[in-house]
C-alpha cells in the first residue's frame, strides 16, 4: 500500500446507500494532514462515550454480556458466527487491526510519533488478541463448552484495555498537531 499512489488511482464503483458512482482520481495536497485527520477521526470514533454499541465501549459491553450468551437459543452458532466475523469476514476485529497496522507502518514516515509511542507494536498485539478471541469463540461454539466463554470474556477485557490505551495514544499524537503546524 502506498498512500500517495492509491489516492491518485481510479477506483471501482462502490455501494453507498444503493447509489453507485465512480471514485475519480484525486490529489492529496498534504498527505501528512490527511493522515493526521484520518487517525484523529478514527481515535475519536473508537473513544466516543455516548453509544455503547460502537467503539471500545462495545468491546466492554460485549465482555459484560458474554456470560449470558448461554441463555440464548443456539448460542453455539452465535459463537461460530462471531468467529467468522472476527476472522473470515473481517468486519469484526482482526482484519481491520491487520490493515491498520500496515497503514501505521506507512504513516510513521510522516508521523514519527507513531514509532516513538510504539503504536505499531501495540496494534500488532491487539491483532494477535483478536485472532485468539476468534479461536476461543470458535472453540466455544464447536465444543459447546460454556466454560470457554469465561476465556472469551477475559480476552475481551484484555482487548478493551489495550484498545483504549492504543486509541488514547493516537488521539494524543494527532491532537498535538494543530492546523497551524500542519500547514507549515
Amino acid at each position: 500500500m502506498d498512500l500517495k499512489k492509491t489516492a491518485g488511482q481510479a477506483k471501482v464503483p462502490y455501494d453507498r446507500k444503493n447509489v453507485w458512482a465512480p471514485v475519480h482520481p484525486f490529489i492529496i495536497e498534504d498527505i501528512r494532514e490527511a493522515i493526521v485527520k484520518g487517525i484523529r477521526e478514527n481515535a475519536e470514533d473508537m473513544l466516543q462515550d455516548k453509544n455503547d454499541n460502537y467503539g471500545i465501549l462495545n468491546i466492554k459491553k460485549l465482555a459484560a454480556e458474554i456470560p449470558y450468551w448461554t441463555e440464548l437459543p443456539e448460542w453455539e452458532e452465535c459463537c461460530v458466527h462471531t468467529y467468522l466475523m472476527i476472522e473470515k469476514i473481517g468486519s469484526g476485529g482482526s482484519g481491520f487491526r491487520k490493515l491498520y497496522s500496515e497503514f501505521l507502518i506507512e504513516a510513521s514516515a510522516y508521523l514519527p510519533e507513531i514509532e516513538q509511542y510504539s503504536c505499531i507494536t501495540k496494534i500488532e498485539e491487539i491483532h494477535k488478541l483478536y485472532r485468539l478471541l476468534g479461536r476461543k469463540f470458535f472453540s466455544a461454539g464447536r465444543s459447546k463448552d460454556k466454560k470457554v466463554l469465561i476465556e472469551v470474556q477475559k480476552c475481551l477485557e484484555d482487548i478493551y484495555i489495550l484498545e483504549k490505551e492504543f486509541w488514547e495514544i493516537l488521539s494524543y499524537i494527532t491532537n498535538t498537531y494543530s492546523v497551524v503546524s500542519l500547514n507549515q
